[in-house]
């Protein structure tokens, strides 16, 4: 009996040890998730990012202060939210909507919207929640401010029907107009989106702040910041993730990102009024990117060259900036030049295709995924092999399909197809 009792004692001091253990766990997790939650999103506990910054306005950015308007949206959640509007002297259709990053101002997307009106653009540069004069509790990192996006958009049709809309974000602001490219209910008026340094979620963004700036595991204490934002701003980490949003988009997007540039000329002639200004702005491309997809008439129209080696002989003396040169054939296949070596590999012609529409593309987005995985030193003749096999067919796949970005394979399929071949 009295060993019975003393097991009994002992399981229930256990107990109580492992209850008082797993609170503390809880505990200090609450602390940390909502500690991180008001560091991050909130501008009223002075983290991260402050209302009560004293912004230096100068240049492009007094520019667009001093000559611009206020504009003001109510949100879907009852949010007054300010924006500046700065409008063409003469009547233009063409807009551009500039979405600042965390912790800024639209005054401070000057830069790029003074580019954007030399080039005719109506500017409206929009602060995001929590931002500037914009109201908001919390900021929302792109998230919640897509939909405001798509409300300043259709304020934009509302006054003129005929409008032709960029999206243009930095940092944060690129990850939301990304966000906004796959939103529902986005007016075809934008046209392209233009995304420079955005993160592909929430999540993947806090993640490596919080390795960088506390050098702490995102599990468990990243899930329980998302849990704390969840429950206070109404939205999870995870969920808002770019790259989600982007499977869901069908508009042009041009991503701006890394050290390493590609360029595809694309070239068009009915869209120019003049080949040799053509020839002049794709010679500006050509010099400055590390990684180039050309089609053969581009090789020809900028080399003067049928042949395709003599072609990318020319161009690569006179850009020798450019470190992986790829040429696309149609259905010959495609070429790749890099340092001494030069491979060929033909198209997949297996039948089946309806279009050509996005092949190109496709080809271009594989060479990405490359370079990404790879780099740009030290490739072997089997690395450029593989690379073209693989870009050949994936387009490949496009071309059996209607449509262009919402057609690109998955990476899975374009393995499986290799497997047969």
């Amino acid at each position: 009996m009295e060993k019975t009792a003393k097991k009994r004692r002992g399981l229930k001091i256990a107990l109580i040890v492992l209850a008082v253990l797993l609170a503390l766990i809880v505990g200090a997790l609450a602390f940390a998730g909502n500690y991180l939650f008001h560091f991050a999103l909130d501008p009223e506990f002075g983290g991260m990012i402050s209302k009560e910054t004293e912004w230096d306005l100068e240049g492009d950015s007094a520019w667009l202060d001093e000559n611009s308007e206020d504009r003001w949206l109510t949100s879907h959640d009852g949010l007054k939210l300010h924006g500046l509007y700065l409008a063409q002297p003469q009547a233009s259709h063409r807009y551009a909507v500039c979405c600042h990053g965390y912790g800024s101002i639209p005054q401070y997307m000057g830069r790029s919207a003074a580019h954007f009106y030399e080039l005719g653009f109506n500017i409206l540069a929009p602060a995001a929640r929590a931002h500037e004069l914009s109201e908001g509790q919390y900021a929302s990192m792109g998230w919640l401010e897509r939909r405001d996006i798509v409300a300043w958009v259709d304020s934009i049709v509302e006054q003129d029907p005929d409008a032709e809309i960029v999206l243009y974000g930095i940092s944060m602001g690129g990850a939301t107009v990304m966000m906004t490219a796959g939103e529902a209910g986005l007016p075809p008026n934008v046209k392209c989106v233009v995304e420079d340094c955005g993160y592909s979620s929430v999540w993947d963004e806090f993640a490596g702040q919080l390795d960088e700036l506390f050098h702490l595991p995102t599990f468990p204490v990243l899930d329980a910041a998302s849990l704390v934002t969840q429950v206070r701003a109404g939205f999870g980490f995870k969920e808002a993730s770019a790259v989600e949003q982007l499977k869901k988009a069908s508009l042009p997007v041009l991503f701006i990102h890394g050290e390493d540039d590609t360029f595809d000329p694309n070239l068009r002639p009915p869209l120019w009024d003049s080949l040799d200004e053509a020839k002049r702005q794709i010679e500006y491309g050509l010099a400055r990117c590390d990684v180039l997809k050309i089609a053969d008439n581009e090789l020809e129209f900028m080399s003067g060259e049928a042949g395709f080696d003599k072609g990318a002989a020319i161009l690569r003396t006179k850009f020798p900036n450019i470190k992986l040169f790829n040429v696309t054939a149609g259905a010959e296949g495609s070429y790749s030049y890099y340092e001494d070596k030069r491979v060929f590999v033909p198209a997949c012609k297996l039948g089946g295709t309806i279009e050509t529409t996005g092949a190109g593309d496709t080809f271009c987005a594989c060479v990405l995924h490359f370079a990404l995985e790879h780099g740009l030193e030290g490739l072997m003749e089997s690395d450029l092999h593989g690379m073209l096999r693989f870009a050949n067919a994936a387009a490949y796949l496009v071309t059996t399909r209607k449509g262009a970005i919402r057609s690109m394979p998955e990476r899975a399929e374009v393995e499986a197809l290799l497997r047969r071949a």
